[in-house]
C-alpha cells in the first residue's frame, strides 16, 4: 500500500494538472484508483490521464444516474456515460474478504472548461478488493471494511481547440 501511495504521489508530482492538447484527437487512457472504508462510502479517488487529455484529477459520481461518472481536472471536466455490462463478485465469509470485477463501454457526453466539446468512446475494466471487519457475533460487517478499486479506461478522444471557438 505504501508503494502504491508513493507511485501515485510521484505521478501526481510530475503531472500537476490536466493539460489539453489543442485540437487533438487520438488514443486516450485513464487509470482510476479509488480506496475507502465501508460499503457505499465515497472514498478517495485519483484519475491519471494520458492522451489528448493528460494529467491528474479526481472522480465524481452522478447523483442522478449510476452509469454516469465525471473526471474532474483543474482545467475542466469530462462526463462519461459508462454502464457496466459484465460483473463478477466473490466473497469469502470465512476470511471476511472478497474481490470483484466489472467492465463495459463508455461515451463522453459532456466536457467543460478546456474540454468543452470533447467527444470520445471506448471500454473500461475494473478490479476491486473488499476486506470486512468482524462483528461481535462473528459475522462480517461491510460498513466497517476497506475497499480498493483500479479501473483501466481506454478509447479515443477528440478535444477541440478552444482558441478557435
Amino acid at each position: 500500500m505504501k508503494r502504491l501511495a508513493l507511485v501515485v504521489g510521484i505521478v501526481a508530482g510530475v503531472m500537476l494538472s490536466a493539460v489539453p492538447v489543442s485540437a487533438q484527437s487520438g488514443n486516450q487512457r485513464f487509470t482510476v484508483i479509488i480506496s475507502g472504508q465501508g460499503e457505499g462510502a465515497p472514498g478517495i479517488s485519483q484519475v491519471v490521464a494520458s492522451g489528448p487529455i493528460r494529467g491528474v484529477g479526481t472522480l465524481e459520481f452522478s447523483k442522478s444516474d449510476e452509469d454516469v461518472v465525471i473526471f474532474v481536472f483543474p482545467d475542466g471536466s469530462i462526463t462519461l456515460d459508462a454502464p457496466t455490462t459484465e460483473e463478477t463478485e466473490d466473497f469469502n465469509e470465512r476470511t471476511c474478504s472478497g474481490s470483484f470485477t466489472f467492465s463495459g463501454t463508455f461515451d463522453i457526453i459532456e466536457g467543460t472548461g478546456a474540454y468543452e466539446g470533447a467527444t470520445g468512446e471506448g471500454t473500461f475494466a475494473g478490479k476491486g478488493r473488499f476486506i470486512g471487519q468482524r462483528n461481535p457475533d462473528g459475522s462480517c460487517s461491510e460498513e466497517d471494511g476497506f475497499f480498493f478499486v483500479v479501473v483501466k479506461v481506454k478509447g479515443t478522444v477528440s478535444v477541440p481547440d478552444q482558441a478557435a471557438a
